[in-house]
């Protein structure tokens, strides 16, 4: 990467993330295979040149005489992956020295790719959030986990479109800024790290310091930190949270022991000091007055993010989301969309007329006894035999069905769950039956759905 290109960085300075996440309950697979070492060693003399600059050119400039004294000979390293093999494993050690894994910040250009062309084509952004939670809950089968861009379709050459291209540096670099800040934070302020004989509450208020600090220099810069959104929302998904426990008692256990966990209180501070300090952020824009409300408007978002994290019903609604998630379910889908329709006229493996029952895409209402969701079906039919997939929004699910008449039992699964059900064809067409858990084919709620395509 040129100067010119950490330069057009500069210009992008905005935020980033709150490092030294909480790591996963249970690393679901070798989460350091995603990229095998040749493409992370591709992207090592871009990535070193780029933080490089900016440290010596932007971040330096803005800090105290005290401040770069503290960081008097810093080293910053690369390696191709972290300790723990994380997609977000960026550390500080005494020394100085502030570990990068190429690994993850490859990582953290792929999402930005992918949010970026996800937002500007018009897609939701939920299946980035279901891929995090596939990554988080599902054991590989095989072979290494899919990348963000392969997994979620993200075409070869997404940033050949400008927009996309000016919007996923945007957010990549307000990460890198904010990570890189965080952990000088650390070496700045002499913290011990987290050693057993650091008390766990003050390994965590070293952690809130780590924070303010980044954020301290980033407002000083002034430049609204406009993509921090994006980055806590796919930690929030990755990192345990209180819904992957069974009881309230685990959870604070779990809490007890951990030392930089992702928790609502945290994010609510980094949106506090934001909303605080609007102005100043906001104060190199053309429009201050519109810039401080965006940086505002990015509080209130990052507020949501905090109520997910403090509701353990919603935190288990994404774990379903992430053990049921496949990689066929990713494939980019319409706002409002539970699952991606595929296009006309390839629906099946063989030609089918498209009045054909129980074949095609169907969106209706299921229930539990207690709620009713959205869902939509997309059937496969060859001869009597049914195969197709599902979605309420809690994830994706697979079923197969045989034919009768008029009517049509199935058998469902979607992560750990499983059971059977019946559909029939009401007059229009449409479909209407129930559906059981375990062995049942009834009891656990009703279908409605009308063909779509």
């Amino acid at each position: 990467m040129s100067r010119r290109r950490a330069g057009w960085w500069r210009a992008w300075l905005l935020a980033g993330l709150l490092l030294a996440v909480a790591r996963p309950l249970a690393a679901a697979a070798d989460l350091g295979t995603i990229y095998d070492d040749a493409t992370l060693q591709a992207k090592a003399a871009d990535y070193r040149e780029v933080v490089q600059w900016n440290l010596d050119n932007v971040f330096l400039p803005q800090m105290s005489p005290a401040e770069r004294r503290a960081l008097a000979g810093l080293r910053l390293e690369f390696p191709l992956r972290g300790p723990t093999r994380s997609p977000f494993d960026f550390l500080a050690y005494a020394g100085p020295r502030v570990v990068l894994p190429l690994m993850s910040i490859k990582f953290l250009a792929d999402i930005s790719v992918a949010h970026a062309w996800l937002e500007t084509n018009g897609y939701a952004a939920e299946t980035v959030a279901e891929y995090l939670g596939m990554l988080k809950y599902q054991p590989a089968t095989a072979g290494r986990p899919p990348d963000p861009r392969t997994a979620l379709r993200i075409p070869a050459d997404a940033t050949d479109n400008p927009r996309v291209d000016q919007l996923s540096q945007q957010i990549l670099n307000q990460a890198l800024t904010f990570i890189l800040l965080h952990e000088l934070g650390h070496v700045v302020h002499a913290h011990p790290g987290y050693a057993p004989d650091v008390p766990r509450a003050a390994a965590r208020e070293n952690e809130a310091e780590a924070d303010r600090f980044a954020l301290e220099i980033m407002r000083r810069i002034g430049q609204p930190p406009t993509g921090i959104f994006f980055f806590f929302n796919a930690v929030a998904y990755f990192t345990p949270s209180r819904g992957d426990f069974a009881s309230d008692d685990a959870h604070a256990a779990f809490m007890a022991r951990d030392t930089h966990p992702i928790g609502a209180a945290r994010i609510r501070a980094v949106a506090a000091f934001m909303r605080e300090n609007a102005g100043d952020f906001a104060k190199l824009q053309t429009s201050v007055a519109r810039a401080t409300i965006a940086v505002r408007h990015i509080a209130d978002q990052l507020e949501q993010i905090a109520t997910f994290l403090a509701d353990p019903g919603l935190q288990r609604l994404a774990a379903m989301r992430g053990r049921a998630a496949t990689i066929e379910g990713l494939a980019p889908r319409r706002p409002g969309e539970v699952l991606a329709a595929p296009p006309r006229g390839t629906t099946g493996k063989t030609t089918t007329a498209d009045s054909l029952a129980f074949h095609g895409v169907y969106d209706g209402k299921i229930t539990d006894g207690t709620a009713e969701l959205d869902v939509r079906f997309v059937l496969e039919r060859s001869a009597a035999r049914v195969t197709g997939r599902y979605s309420f929004g809690g994830g994706e699910g697979r079923l197969t069905g045989l034919v009768e008449g008029d009517g049509m039992t199935f058998a469902w699964r979607s992560g750990d769950g499983h059971g059977y059900g019946r559909l029939r064809l009401d007059a229009s067409g449409g479909l209407a039956g129930s559906w059981g858990n375990g062995e049942e084919a009834a009891g656990g709620g009703t279908i409605v759905a009308r063909r779509a395509q």
